[in-house]
Formats: structure tokens, C-alpha cells, sequence
């Protein structure tokens, strides 16, 4: 618990005094390509910030920082895991797919996604808090902790064992998330 709450407290440090920073170096890589590069680039940034938001927002909402970066950390894991696809939106949104391509239900990498519930969040404080923390955590992937510890699988604490857990290692548990990485 000590190493879960000093994790949090150096996000928050770094939180305080990184975001200047990284904007400031994103407006000045910009300034060095093209136009139509420039549009690509933010076009995708936005893209990718968006699909991490709804991940944070449909996965962890109602938890804590902690938990809300823990599912940030694990979305991310998995985009530098070669096991994965290789960008927020595909990490997110990688499911199988009937012959229409659509989503079997159930059958998703996060359950949020193909559970027959609207996908649209409610625009109050929970939705804004995710959109926040996503564009926070986007710009500051690579120097922010991973609270937990390189992970790439969680389910809720609710579910006994699933059947992929016996294949990982436990790692860490926060608010009502159980996290796991490989052996």
C-alpha cells in the first residue's frame, strides 16, 4: 500500500511539473514538419488520447487515480508488448470479429466494448476527469511510473480466477481491479 501511494505521489509531482513542458516540446515538433504532417500528427495524437479516455472512463470511472492510471498503464503495456497492436485505439478496440466485421459480444479485449451498452459517455465530471488524466498520461507515457509493475491483463476482483489468469503473474491489486504480466 506505502508503494502504491509514493507511486501516486511522484505521478503527481510530475504531473505538476511536466504538462508545461510537454506541450511545449509537441509545439515545437510541429513547427518542424509540414503542414499537412502537422494536421496528421495532432489529428492522431487527439485519436489515440480519445480512445485511451473511453478505456479510463468505461473501465475505471468510478476508482481512484490510482486505479484510473493502473488502466492507463495496462493499455499502454500492451501498445510496447509485441503481443499486442501497436496503437491506443487498436489496443483498445482489438476484439473478434464476426462476418461483418463487427464485435462478437464478450469477446473483446476490454469489456466495455462489446457488452451491447451504449459506448457514449456521460458528459459530467467522470468523463472530463478521463479525458484529463488520458491526455496527461499520453503526453507523459514514457517517464510516468507504471504502478503496475508491467502489466498487461486485469479483471475485476468480483471474478474468482478467469481461465487466462493460471497463464500470468499477480502483480498488484487496486481498488477492485487484480492486475497481472506475463511470467
Amino acid at each position: 500500500m506505502k508503494k502504491i501511494i509514493l507511486m501516486i505521489i511522484g505521478v503527481l509531482l510530475i504531473l505538476t511539473e511536466s504538462v508545461g513542458i510537454a506541450q511545449y516540446e509537441i509545439v515545437d515538433k510541429k513547427k518542424k514538419v509540414d503542414k499537412v504532417s502537422k494536421n496528421y500528427i495532432f489529428l492522431d495524437a487527439q485519436k489515440q488520447i480519445q480512445c485511451l479516455a473511453l478505456n479510463i472512463y468505461f473501465e475505471a470511472a468510478n476508482q481512484s487515480t490510482a486505479g484510473q492510471l493502473a488502466v492507463a498503464n495496462v493499455t499502454y503495456n500492451r501498445v510496447k508488448s509485441k503481443d499486442f497492436p501497436n496503437t491506443f485505439c487498436d489496443v483498445v478496440y482489438e476484439s473478434k470479429r464476426d462476418n461483418n466485421n463487427n464485435p462478437i459480444a464478450n469477446k473483446c479485449q476490454f469489456s466495455w466494448y462489446c457488452d451491447g451498452k451504449t459506448d457514449i459517455p456521460w458528459e459530467g465530471e467522470k468523463w472530463h476527469t478521463a479525458k484529463k488524466l488520458a491526455a496527461w498520461y499520453f503526453l507523459n507515457r514514457e517517464r510516468i511510473p507504471d504502478i503496475t509493475d508491467g502489466s498487461t491483463h486485469y479483471h475485476g476482483n468480483y471474478i474468482k480466477y478467469p481461465y487466462w489468469s493460471r497463464h500470468y503473474a499477480r502483480t498488484v491489486s487496486i481498488d477492485n481491479h487484480i492486475f497481472y504480466r506475463n511470467y
